[in-house]
């Protein structure tokens, strides 16, 4: 923290100074400039030299201008940085707003085949409900059948047994009347 303090300090004492120093380098590279070509021969060149140092001096000006209206301080960094973020925070809530928008229309979508294949169900678990009813009815239809059958079938057995018997009977009547009738 205490850098970062520092730096601040810094950067502001730089952007406070910058014009005054700036102003202050060119000047200074300006007169040795002067030196140089005062030794020098008084010719055209000297001419040039002098209107770039005025064009030079024009540009230093606007520059110094520039750097004081629109030289951003460590303060104004973090809040432009702040913004920043927050605008990215914002972008990225947006696309999971429509993210979530898409997820919604297809969970919306998967709800609606629920909805159909539940539907198609209901009426499969009737239509065998039905069947089974029918199943059932069929069975117990069967069952008394079967019911009604074996009881003919026992009383059948019963009368066959009973015929039976008699038939014994007229056989041994049969055969004794035999015997008699050998016996004569």
């Amino acid at each position: 923290r205490e850098e970062l303090a520092r730096a601040e300090r810094n950067v502001q004492l730089v952007n406070q100074t910058l014009s005054d120093n700036l102003t202050v380098l060119v000047s200074a590279w300006l007169q040795q400039q002067d030196t140089v070509k005062a030794s020098q021969s008084a010719r055209w060149s000297e001419r040039l030299l002098a209107a770039a140092k005025e064009v030079l001096v024009t540009m230093v000006g606007s520059l110094e201008s520039f750097l004081d209206n629109y030289v951003i301080s460590l303060s104004d960094k973090d809040a432009v940085l702040q913004l920043m973020n927050a605008v990215d925070v914002r972008k990225e809530a947006e696309l999971r707003w429509v993210e979530a928008e898409k997820d919604l229309e297809k969970a919306l979508e998967e709800v609606q085949m629920v909805n159909t294949s539940l539907v198609d169900a209901k009426v499969a678990h009737e239509v065998a409900q039905e069947k089974a009813f029918n199943a059932t009815s069929a069975a117990s239809e069967a069952e008394e059948k079967a019911a009604v059958a074996e009881e003919l079938l026992n009383h059948t057995r019963k009368s066959l047994l009973a015929q039976q018997q008699q038939l014994e009977k007229v056989r041994k009547f049969i055969s004794d009347i035999e015997e008699k009738s050998r016996a004569f």
